[in-house]
């Protein structure tokens, strides 16, 4: 008669043969053994979320989070007895947490507007306004002084080139005619003008939060001004963003 394979028998030949695969192992090993036990539910949850929140506030690398999930994944697949396997198992799906922590925190720090910008300004300000495409993410607000935008920003002219990039710019249009014209720059659309970037600043007070902390709760990387409105160039966005934008008015 021939024995059933067992739960772990099963986890084992479902392991993935790519590398890029493995990442999902440790998960795998937790829902395959988990059998009946009650306590493993809440613990993967909080587990996941602790996982998460250390790696975005902790200076610790992804990759070096991701190469320990690894490590911890080849142990829990040797390892004989299922609660050691359980438990070995849930500290790598942490590990795991804190890489997936770390990119999102990394991405969040510098973006690739970031680093495009670190190379051209050293001062922190361009020179001369730079051509640029976005795409609106908020609606446009009025300010003492004009609108605000805030934009994902798509691409930049750059020596006669729309080279692609990806960051986030809260832009300020300025003139009483970008407050009149406020209704056309609602979330979806595209938009096109010279920007003269800045950096953010960043204040250093006694007991304030840090520099990457200030980075990491401001909702833009870069900020810029445009100095009037009819140099802003504006596209129709998707119909359903186009219907939102409607409802709102």
């Amino acid at each position: 008669m021939r024995r059933r394979p067992g739960r772990r028998s099963q986890f084992l030949r479902s392991c993935p043969r790519r590398p890029y695969e493995w990442a999902r192992l440790p998960l795998s090993a937790v829902l395959a053994l988990s059998g009946t036990v009650p306590w493993l539910g809440p613990a993967l949850a909080a587990i996941v979320i602790a996982g998460l929140a250390a790696g975005l506030v902790s200076p610790v690398r992804a990759t070096d989070a991701l190469a320990a999930s690894l490590a911890l994944t080849s142990l829990a697949l040797v390892a004989s007895r299922p609660h050691v396997v359980r438990t070995v198992a849930l500290v790598a799906v942490g590990a795991v947490m804190v890489a997936y922590g770390a990119r999102a925190r990394d991405r969040a720090l510098v973006s690739p507007l970031d680093e495009w910008f670190a190379a051209r300004a050293p001062g922190a300000r361009m020179d001369e306004p730079v051509a640029m495409r976005a795409r609106l993410l908020d609606d446009a607000q009025n300010t003492e002084f004009g609108v605000r935008l805030r934009a994902a920003v798509l691409a930049v002219l750059e020596d006669g080139e729309w080279r692609p990039t990806r960051g986030t710019a809260q832009i300020h249009v300025a003139g009483q005619a970008a407050a009149e014209g406020r209704e056309e720059w609602t979330a979806g659309r595209l938009v096109e003008a010279p920007v003269l970037l800045r950096a953010p600043p960043v204040l250093l007070n006694p007991g304030g939060a840090s520099e990457r902390w200030q980075r990491l709760q401001r909702p833009f990387d870069l900020a810029g001004t445009v100095k009037s409105a009819a140099l802003v160039a504006v596209e129709r966005g998707a119909w359903w963003q186009e219907g939102g934008a409607a409802a709102r008015r």
